[in-house]
């Protein structure tokens, strides 16, 4: 089911919360409480830390990129797609509690993945431009941010394979949980590297922050089939290319700001 009632009011609570926000401009007492309501509300729903952390960095990102926008349009348009997004999540983590083996829910993780990190991603470079944070923070932060984002979604898909190992009987070798945890590590140094370069272009924080994200993107797909044992050279060439291509796209059309 895709309706799930605890998991749309909290939605709404969050939709409500970033208005008062920005109402009020008490960006800092916002995301206190919406910090605050994800360990208390958030976690009687979903019942696993694991899903806690797209929660909380979901909320921290909608709440960092509210205060950079400007226009006031686009602020509000932009809470109802990071509720949307939250009201997602959540269902997706309600679901999987439930039944480990669930691919719907499962999407539901992947896509609250993405936007967590999106979101993140875009709104730490912009602290990082705008108040002129040192590098190595920059690099820290979104390293340690981007291991417990997507930390989930690669124990899921450990939980679900062996899950259905052992449902279906298959003499397949199980996945451990530390693969997951090493592979992840090795996601996170590839982001650290990535956003120590580009630190020094000269972009804007949603230039840099979507091409983080989609070097995030390209590695993490590797690893996921790699975990799947569904490994293709021919699947890899063609998200590395693509990634690629989107990249130069991206560089060829964004404004330069040079430093003379």
């Amino acid at each position: 089911m895709l309706f799930q009632i605890r998991a749309f009011i909290y939605s709404l609570f969050f939709l409500v919360s970033l208005e008062a926000m920005v109402f009020w401009q008490a960006f800092w007492w916002g995301a206190l409480l919406l910090f605050l309501f994800t360990l208390v509300f958030i976690w009687p729903l979903v019942r696993k830390p694991r899903f806690l952390f797209i929660s909380f960095f979901l909320s921290l990102g909608s709440v960092n990129l509210t205060a950079l926008i400007d226009q006031g349009i686009e602020k509000h348009v932009f809470i109802f797609i990071a509720s949307l997004v939250h009201y997602i999540s959540l269902v997706g983590a309600y679901r999987l509690k439930n039944y480990r083996c669930d691919q719907s829910a499962q999407g539901m993780i992947e896509i609250s993945t993405l936007v967590a990190s999106f979101f993140w991603f875009i709104s730490i470079f912009g602290w990082f431009l705008n108040f002129q944070v040192e590098a190595w923070c920059l690099v820290l932060v979104i390293m340690l941010s981007a291991f417990l984002i997507n930390l989930p979604s690669f124990l899921v898909c450990v939980d679900s394979i062996n899950k259905l190992s052992e449902k279906k009987q298959l003499d397949l070798k199980k996945q451990p949980f530390i693969k997951a945890l090493f592979l992840n590590l090795v996601l996170v140094l590839i982001v650290g590297e990535v956003v120590w370069a580009v630190t020094f272009w000269p972009f804007s924080y949603l230039t840099t922050g979507t091409i983080v994200l989609v070097v995030f993107y390209s590695f993490r797909n590797v690893i996921l089939l790699f975990i799947r044992e569904d490994f293709s050279l021919k699947r890899v060439a063609v998200g590395f290319v693509g990634g690629a291509v989107f990249i130069l796209g991206l560089l060829l059309t964004a404004q330069w700001n040079l430093i003379v």
